[in-house]
């Protein structure tokens, strides 16, 4: 597997989903040290839905006509594994696997230091 490296260029929040309904502040998604992680499925979902925006503008330079046939959309549905939002298609085995994305494990156990 390869590693990457995640740059975020403002403040950024991945919540549990629990709080008070309507509230500004929401749990943030933590790991069992305490320190802030994105989960796999948050960071799949951003991924997926770009590609998916730029595989439909590359197949027909207009998102509103393209096909979903189109030689991006196939090489879209063969990375993230067929998966289709009308579910008219069974979910196929993806060519892409992404993971949660955490500290250097350095720099976590400078930060959880007492």
């Amino acid at each position: 597997p390869a590693a990457l490296t995640i740059t975020t260029l403002s403040d950024w929040h991945i919540g549990t989903g629990a709080g008070i309904p309507g509230g500004v502040d929401r749990s943030v998604i933590r790991n069992p040290g305490g320190l802030p992680y994105m989960p796999a499925s948050s960071l799949t979902g951003l991924v997926r839905a770009s590609a998916k925006t730029i595989a439909l503008a590359l197949d027909d330079d207009a998102l509103d006509n393209a096909t979903p046939d189109g030689p991006w959309m196939r090489w879209f549905n063969w990375l993230f594994g067929g998966l289709s939002e009308q579910g008219e298609r069974a979910p196929g085995p993806a060519a892409v696997k992404i993971s949660a994305a955490r500290l250097e494990p350095a720099l976590r156990a400078v930060l959880v230091q007492e």
